[in-house]
This record gives structure tokens, C-alpha cells and sequence, in this order.
């Protein structure tokens, strides 16, 4: 709440996947030894107990005041369901699609995405650790992987060739994964960044600077704050 009646442009990013019955708001796949994908809502909430296992649908009921949502399919099958009731959650509050970026690390999720959808920004998210492609290869997403160099210039390429690939609106990449390479790529593609991770409060002073950075993803807001009070304070002096 403190967020958004702050008049900052803040948005939160949730992670989404496929309990039995019902979308779940979720990080883990499996909770107190339970699999999510083969456990129904009930069964969840009893184990549970105090802690509440939040549906998409409750999600989007709390979402209506945010002015930005990334929302991260966590896995493959979720794209039918979240943009079915994102369609109806949109046309019953009026909070246009725009205010929703629809994310994945995985290549398969996202350009199913874009071939399902155009009304939803699409993003990739892409980690720091190759590892995060070597699983979605072994689905057959991709097959480039024995191609990855970790020099930077190469690294950018290879980064800018995923997105390419899975033709998503937007890309959404670690910090540690920028420079000049990814940025004047970005730039001549014409997509914008979501840049997560940022923990450091010059770095977020740095990358607000960039007008290919559309949002930055971090644990601390407060520095948003922070840097919005100093905004605020250069602006009246």
C-alpha cells in the first residue's frame, strides 16, 4: 500500500505456476515436501497452515493500483490459463494490458507467448549462470548452448541471439550481463530492458540514466525512494 500511494513508479514481479486444481502465486516448485504441479489448493493451504498460498486470481484482485506487474511463468503450460484470466481481469477493472510484462527464463514459454498473444508485453529473462539455458536445451528450446562464450562482447551476442530468437518484446537481463555490447543492441532492435538483481544503490543511480532501461528489479525499494527524493530535491533547487 505504501508503495503505490507513494506516487513512484513501482511495480512488483510474481512468480506464477500450476498447483492440480489452480495458478498459485509462487517461488518453489515444491513446498513442505509437497509438488505443487500434483498437489490440489486444499491440500496446500492445510499445510500450509498460517501462511496463505495466494491464487493468480486473488493476486490480480490486489493488483488493480499497480502501475507495473511482472509476472514470471515459472514453467511450461501456464501461458493459456494467465492469459485467460488476465484478459478478464483487464476488461472488468480497466487496467489496460500495458501495466503487465508476461516473463520466463524459458525460451519455449515465452515464444509461446508471442504466438498466443500481442496485447501483453512479452520479456526473456535471462541469468548470469548459462545453466538456465542448458535445462531449457535439453527440452529442445535451443540449441546453441555449446556455442556460449563468457568473454563479454561474445556473451552479449549469445544474449542478444536468445531474445532474437524467441522475438519477445522485451528483455530482462541479470545486471551483471550489461554493457556497452548488450545496451547498443538493445537500442538497435528497439527493445527495452528489465534489469533485476540491482542491490547496489549506485548502480541503480547509473542505470536510471539509460534510456534503454525501462524498469530495474531489486530487493532494497527504499533506494527508490532515495533516488526519488534526490530528484525531487535537485528539481526545486
Amino acid at each position: 500500500a505504501e508503495a503505490v500511494n507513494s506516487g513512484l513508479p513501482i511495480g512488483i514481479e510474481i512468480d506464477i505456476r500450476n498447483a492440480l486444481d489452480a495458478l498459485v502465486m509462487n517461488h518453489n516448485a515444491i513446498e513442505s515436501n509437497l509438488l505443487l504441479g500434483s498437489s490440489g489448493l486444499a491440500r496446500l493451504q492445510h499445510v500450509f497452515g498460517g501462511r496463505q498460498m495466494i491464487t493468480f486470481s486473488e493476486a490480480l484482485e490486489l493488483l488493480t493500483e499497480i502501475p507495473f506487474v511482472n509476472l514470471e511463468l515459472k514453467h511450461a503450460g501456464l501461458a493459456s490459463g494467465v492469459l485467460s484470466l488476465l484478459r478478464e481481469h483487464c476488461r472488468i477493472t480497466d487496467q489496460p494490458p500495458s501495466a503487465f510484462i508476461l516473463s520466463s527464463f524459458a525460451p519455449a514459454v515465452v515464444r509461446e507467448l508471442v504466438a498466443m498473444d500481442t496485447e501483453f508485453t512479452t520479456a526473456i529473462l535471462v541469468d548470469c549462470d548459462v545453466s538456465w539455458l542448458e535445462r531449457n536445451t535439453a527440452a529442445g528450446t535451443i540449441t546453441a548452448i555449446r556455442s556460449f562464450d563468457p568473454r563479454p562482447t561474445t556473451r552479449s551476442r549469445w544474449v542478444l541471439d536468445v531474445l532474437d530468437r524467441c522475438g519477445s518484446d522485451m528483455l530482462n537481463p541479470h545486471y551483471s550481463l550489461l554493457d556497452a555490447a548488450l545496451l547498443n543492441g538493445a537500442r538497435e532492435r528497439g527493445k527495452k530492458l528489465v534489469v533485476w538483481d540491482v542491490n547496489d544503490f549506485e548502480l541503480m543511480q547509473e542505470l536510471v540514466e539509460h534510456p534503454e532501461v525501462a524498469h530495474i528489479v531489486t530487493d532494497h525499494p527504499e533506494y527508490a525512494y532515495k533516488l526519488n527524493s534526490q530528484e525531487q530535491s535537485h528539481t526545486t533547487n
